[in-house]
């Protein structure tokens, strides 16, 4: 099934809907960083801003294809594809991320090495540009 199909019953797919949904969300996050360390947390900004507007799946990837020029659609559907773990190292190799998965509810995530507490280049500035 896919994602969205997942949520109409989340007690039996719960390990897609939450693991399928932390997957995209870092995905698309990895993807947005590219071009701005700030453009993920502003696009989750504008999905919060939507005030007492109940959203469905297909309004908040509406929402989050706004933000990011059609890229979370792009990545949701690799993702109910059934994006290889080769394909999924490859998307995150570019942030310096890498992920190992040992179990279908069991994946880590490993961050690229650096010198510096803060690692000029990964995160946004605290002044948030």
């Amino acid at each position: 099934v896919t994602l969205a199909e997942a949520g109409k019953e989340k007690h039996k797919n719960w390990e897609l809907v939450y693991g399928g949904g932390a997957v995209m969300a870092l995905l698309l996050d990895a993807e947005l960083s590219r071009t701005s360390p700030t453009a993920f947390r502003d696009a989750l900004r504008r999905v919060q801003h939507q005030g007492a507007v109940t959203l469905d799946a297909p309004g908040l990837l509406k929402l989050l294809d706004e933000a990011s020029g059609g890229r979370a659609s792009a990545i949701m559907q690799q993702l109910d594809a059934g994006m290889p773990t080769a394909q999924l190292r490859a998307a995150l190799a570019p942030s310096g991320l890498t992920v190992e998965g040992f179990a279908t509810d069991e994946v880590y995530v490993g961050f690229a090495d650096c010198d510096t507490l803060g690692c000029a280049g990964m995160m946004a500035s605290p002044n948030g540009r």
